[in-house]
């Protein structure tokens, strides 16, 4: 894949590769919200032109992307799935974690800014052309620029802040923000987040509590965050959610201190597999 000279993807090659009927639902899922740029086709698509088309790369680097409904909000078809949350407090992401999670199935990883060496390993693993890396716990527009100047390609935060969402937009990132009951995750829909992090989800009941949410909020995409393993990966996705946020299940600092790779790497593709089964029963 080429990159342009700021680290991404080169969108002219990108654009290439695209139909024009594509080019039409390859788009960043914040481009659907007030105020940003496109035309809609006769479909209620927004379509791009060159300079802002945005894409996710899965593992084969094809363009993943989202179609946009007349509405404001987006829908999300292709969702980001399973994402693999790096939480260390002792330990700096060693190369060996990531290749673990790759070789499990995991394509989307957020890296959490307090972790040691945390700019620097977003800087080294957005150069991978197998992987989505993002930067977490982002709380001040501050953090943003210092995440996207790494190369960070998404946004994540634990709360809603309008200014770190206007600071991802600034540098052109989706962002997912964090938000738990239904007022704040609507309010976090309406100022433009992508994805809700719904965080932290276990404390509230869990797909129960996820379930009642999708009911009158069904065009939001959520992303239910905290105590998620295999089996709640599943039901989160039968219940039509756009993704699962995986910390120490998946990866915990003393997996890490180890080198248990060979154990993270078959946490990764049971939690893959648990998510690809319960997509299919939506």
């Amino acid at each position: 894949m080429s990159h342009d000279r700021a680290g991404g993807p080169d969108r002219s090659a990108t654009s290439a590769m695209l139909g024009h009927d594509q080019r039409c639902r390859a788009v960043s899922p914040h481009l659907a919200a007030p105020n940003y740029g496109g035309a809609r086709n006769g479909r209620d698509r927004i379509c791009l032109d060159d300079e802002t088309i945005s894409d996710i790369w899965d593992s084969d680097t094809r363009a993943k992307g989202w179609s946009m409904t007349a509405g404001r909000r987006p829908v999300v078809p292709v969702s980001p799935g399973v994402i693999a949350i790096i939480r260390l407090r002792h330990i700096a992401p060693p190369e060996e974690l990531i290749e673990g999670l790759v070789a499990g199935g995991v394509r989307i990883v957020e890296v959490t800014l307090p972790t040691p060496e945390s700019l620097s390993t977003i800087r080294r693993w957005s150069a991978r052309d197998d992987v989505l890396v993002g930067a977490g716990t982002v709380r001040t527009p501050g953090d943003v620029h210092s995440a996207a100047d790494a190369g960070a390609r998404f946004i994540v935060t634990p709360t809603t802040v309008p200014a770190v969402i206007a600071a991802a937009r600034e540098r052109g990132l989706p962002v997912t923000c964090g938000a738990l009951t239904p007022t704040e995750i609507d309010a976090a829909a309406s100022l433009g987040a992508d994805w809700i992090k719904v965080f932290p989800v276990e404390t509230v009941g869990g797909p129960a509590y996820v379930s009642a949410v999708v009911a009158p909020l069904d065009d939001i995409a959520l992303v239910p965050t905290g105590g998620v393993d295999a089996r709640l990966a599943e039901r989160y996705a039968e219940l039509g959610c756009a993704g699962v946020g995986v910390g120490s299940w998946l990866v915990d600092e003393r997996s890490v201190h180890a080198g248990e790779w060979h154990d993270i790497r078959s946490r990764a593709r049971e939690i893959t597999d648990a998510w690809a089964r319960g997509s299919e029963r939506r």
